[in-house]
């Protein structure tokens, strides 16, 4: 698709010639395809297979070059020893809304209480979209003060484990004002029919996808689940421990939840202070 030839190009005019083309142009195309973006989905970057597809490619056209010495004058493969992309060498951070986007988002449902409801409970849970379809009243045990996501005979968890969150201020008056209309907080199993009636939920997604439209920020391709990135990304960035809002956000490992951790500088001088505080 001429993606390497136009890099070449671009970055290095001055080759002029396949035999001129080293390891270090290949290295220079890997770092470049690393951080691109996804052409479909400018919001998201390029899976690792995308580079890898092509470092593949290339090897076997050098070596093509090298088989047929007569036309070519390639002795080594360049691309031979250049490593693969691995999902750990891409900075992808998890989209995060501030609590201003936030704000935004709940002001322009323009009144869909119910649709406020359904976002406001991704921000103070961080529960998945599936598990919020599946998540009933009596998982809510306001004497204990916790929401209890468990795994059942028609539905199971991510983790295969069940897991409770503690009930925040805001989810506690939320609950209040959360119509009880069946055993289920938010009756969403229907969702993608196409007819549902304005006041239906089972057409909550597509209503937020009108929301959408009026927000910039808020990326093409982005569904709910940016509103569970939101909460785990607050919980880790106010000092929640780690292993704490791991066991919130269902996470299998501390290593998922650390992708989560990213403290503005504000946030890091406020805690320097503090740990300055504790230590005079």
């Amino acid at each position: 698709k001429g993606r390497f030839s136009e890099f070449l190009r671009k970055k290095f005019p001055e080759l002029e010639s396949l035999d001129e083309i080293q390891k270090v142009h290949i290295e220079s195309y890997r770092a470049y395809r690393v951080n691109s973006r996804n052409k479909n989905a400018p919001g998201r970057k390029i899976k690792p297979t995308s580079f890898n597809n092509d470092l593949r490619e290339l090897i076997a056209f050098f070596n093509y070059c090298i088989d047929n010495d007569k036309t070519f004058h390639i002795l080594v493969n360049p691309a031979a020893k250049v490593a693969k992309i691995q999902k750990a060498d891409r900075d992808e951070r998890p989209p995060c809304l501030t609590k201003e986007q936030i704000n935004q988002v709940l002001e322009k449902c323009n009144g869909d209480i119910e649709l406020r409801n359904v976002i406001e409970t991704f921000v103070e849970t961080g529960v998945r979209y599936n598990e919020l379809r599946n998540l009933r009243w009596e998982d809510v045990d306001l004497a204990k003060n916790m929401i209890t996501v468990k795994s059942r005979e028609e539905f199971l968890t991510k983790s295969r484990k069940s897991r409770s969150i503690p009930i925040s201020q805001r989810m506690r008056e939320l609950l209040k004002e959360i119509p009880h209309r069946s055993e289920k907080l938010f009756d969403l199993n229907n969702l993608e029919r196409p007819k549902a009636k304005k006041n239906n939920l089972c057409n909550i997604m597509k209503r937020f996808l009108d929301v959408k439209k009026h927000l910039p920020f808020l990326r093409r391709g982005e569904r709910f689940h940016i509103f569970r990135h939101t909460a785990i990304t607050r919980w880790a960035n106010s000092g929640v421990p780690l292993p704490v809002v791991q066991k919130w956000a269902g996470h299998s490992s501390v290593e998922m939840t650390m992708k989560y951790v990213h403290p503005s500088d504000e946030e890091s001088t406020k805690w320097m202070k503090k740990f300055s505080d504790l230590n005079q």
